[in-house]
């Protein structure tokens, strides 16, 4: 009896840790790009979706926060405690994404896009958009960050998306890559970045 009772604890033990109960602080979720006609007898209607899991970064540089991880774990310490002191600072959370066109793989260990797309928006070099709204599931403790593109904007081949905070900070918060798909002026953007706790 006890060999069975030792095995029903490993067993449960190893379910908890296949969970989320392990690892508070590594949440998931979901990234989805809309592409949506911009004109003609079907405008606002979305033409094609690609989606897939996002990474949140997790690597640390030193006592100010980096990483997607860790700018959450600090947000919820008294800011007392925290040698960043992050509490109450307004560019300290998700504020931008930047869309690329590198295509390796997602890891928690990225700092940046691999290939940013280049554009006028909002200033040169890069495709950064602030963001136009948030969600929050009335069900489950779910967030979704959205970002709108117009019909002129990140006209492209686009592979990647990178979740930032404000732009005083600039943290790399999270990275998704797609299968490629091209933005044309014929259709809006629209890119809603899910966290899952």
């Amino acid at each position: 009896m006890t060999m069975i009772a030792t095995l029903r604890r490993w067993w449960t033990g190893l379910l908890k840790r296949a969970g989320d109960v392990v690892d508070v602080f590594k949440p998931r979720g979901y990234v989805e790009a809309r592409l949506i006609y911009a004109h003609g007898p079907k405008k606002g209607e979305v033409y094609k979706t690609y989606y897939g899991r996002n990474i949140v970064t997790s690597w640390l540089s030193g006592p100010n926060p980096t990483s997607g991880r860790d700018l959450m774990r600090r947000v919820l310490v008294d800011p007392g405690d925290d040698p960043a002191g992050l509490w109450g600072e307004t560019d300290a959370c998700v504020k931008q994404v930047e869309l690329g066109s590198g295509t390796t793989a997602e890891t928690a260990a990225d700092t940046a896009l691999e290939i940013p797309i280049p554009g006028p928006y909002p200033a040169p070099g890069h495709t950064r958009k602030a963001l136009t709204s948030v969600d929050f599931d009335l069900v489950n403790p779910y967030v979704t960050f959205i970002f709108d593109y117009a019909e002129a904007e990140a006209n492209a081949t686009i592979s990647e998306a990178g979740l930032y905070s404000g732009p005083t900070r600039n943290d790399f918060i999270a990275r998704k890559t797609f299968g490629s798909f091209t933005k044309t002026d014929d259709f809006t953007l629209q890119i809603r970045w899910q966290i899952r706790f």
